[in-house]
């Protein structure tokens, strides 16, 4: 699935795996802590993979996972 949103600035797509780092305004969305990006790279690595965040026109976030 891809956004076709203005996307994240280029200076931020690894700082938004950081701990309670947000892209975006924090009265947009108020609920978020800024955790859940940096849990899921977590667990990817920890499974051997990764999770990334590219844009080229639309906003992509990739988990990528070995092969057992």
């Amino acid at each position: 699935m891809a956004d076709d949103g203005p996307g994240i600035p280029e200076e931020m797509w690894e700082r938004i795996f950081e701990p309670f780092e947000r892209a975006h305004r924090i009265d947009t969305q108020p609920n978020s802590v800024g955790l859940g990006l940096t849990v899921s790279r977590w667990l990817a690595r920890k499974m051997g993979g990764d999770l990334v965040y590219q844009h080229s026109g639309e906003s992509v976030f990739t988990l990528i996972l070995p092969i057992p």
